[in-house]
């Protein structure tokens, strides 16, 4: 078994974050218990399946999946609920592009750091959401932002 840290609780916001702090989770106890919620489960595979068990013994931070038998079963009430079906997911992405493409740095007084900050939470909801911006669109958008403060006196 792979070095775990602590269980990623689940306090009803910031799915996506959680999300992945999940899956990362589940994947250091074991690759085959990350594997659990991905996968429909026969009768006999569920009952006998520690990975299964491991799986959604972690999932259960969040309350409202009590009465699932299947890591997969738990995983998909949180994904459905937190993310929404495919059509709520690409409403949420496109508001995350259009997000990405309006974002700019306010003014003189921002700093570098939280501008970073507030671009990198739309990158990694997009990740989320399975549509990766790429890195060369996230430096283009850092370059044509950067306030001239940040340049050096030969880029002027």
């Amino acid at each position: 078994m792979g070095s775990i840290s602590h269980l990623p609780h689940f306090e009803g916001d910031n799915y996506a974050a959680w999300k992945a702090k999940m899956k990362s989770f589940l994947w250091a106890i074991d690759d085959k218990v990350w594997l659990a919620p991905r996968r429909e489960w026969s009768e006999d595979e569920r009952s006998s399946s520690t990975f299964n068990q491991r799986a959604l013994n972690a999932l259960f931070t969040a309350d409202y999946i009590g009465k699932c038998t299947t890591a997969k079963e738990a995983w998909d009430i949180l994904e459905v609920t937190h993310e929404g079906n495919s059509t709520v997911k690409e409403s949420k992405l496109q508001n995350l592009i259009t997000k990405f493409e309006n974002i700019k740095m306010l003014d003189d007084d921002e700093s570098f750091s939280d501008f970073y900050a507030k671009l990198s939470v739309i990158v990694n909801g997009c990740h989320n959401l399975g549509d990766s911006i790429p890195e060369y669109r996230i430096v283009k958008k850092i370059l044509r932002y950067i306030p001239s403060r940040f340049m050096r006196k030969g880029q002027l």
